[in-house]
């Protein structure tokens, strides 16, 4: 609680300070030279520490600030929120959300493009290759794909098979659509 009062106080004296510097005369003093200012800053300073150190010293009294906020958030689900666990598992639910959408758009990039009929099977080998790093299906149907049926095909059924063993996440991903790069630390940090 003093260290609250301290704070309280040192917030109470800033204004004054600042109010001081912004009235005192602009400009160099009309005498004495750049040592001689630095010397009366420094007092000057010496000084508003000083009085900070008093303001401690006498401590400031208590302030009863009345707690009139209604909480929307009950403590159980707060608590629930704020578990270290729950973060790990909304990271987890969050790469397997991205996993899931690149496995999404390779599909319909093949899909569009066996549409079309204007990609060669080495060019789909090409793209499926590219995504082959971050995905462990989309690395099988790279190095274990059959020419009697097209590749979009084959990764749609590889799909359906991982989402019937992957099953829900606990937790839902981090939002992080919009953010820039400090944003999302910070809210991987808090």
């Amino acid at each position: 609680m003093a260290t609250c009062l301290i704070k309280v106080a040192l917030v109470l004296s800033i204004p004054a300070l600042i109010e001081s510097r912004l009235l005192r005369a602009q400009g160099p003093p009309a005498n004495g030279s750049i040592d001689d200012q630095i010397a009366q800053l420094g007092g000057e300073i010496a000084n508003e520490e000083n009085e900070v150190a008093d303001m401690k010293r006498a401590g400031v009294q208590e302030v009863e600030l009345p707690d009139d906020f209604v909480r929307h958030c009950p403590a159980s689900v707060k608590l629930a929120l704020n578990n270290p666990d729950m973060e790990g598992k909304a990271v987890h639910a969050t790469d397997v959300a991205s996993l899931v959408n690149e496995e999404e758009f390779l599909l319909g990039l093949l899909l569009m493009h066996e549409r079309r009929n204007n990609w060669s099977v080495e060019q789909e080998l090409d793209a499926i290759c590219d995504f082959a790093r971050s995905s462990p299906i989309i690395e099988k149907l790279y190095r274990h794909h059959n020419a009697s049926e097209s590749l979009a095909t084959q990764l749609a059924k590889l799909m359906d098979n991982e989402r019937k063993v992957l099953g829900p996440t606990k937790v839902p991903p981090l939002n992080l659509d919009g953010l820039s790069s400090q944003q999302i630390l910070a809210t991987l940090v808090r």
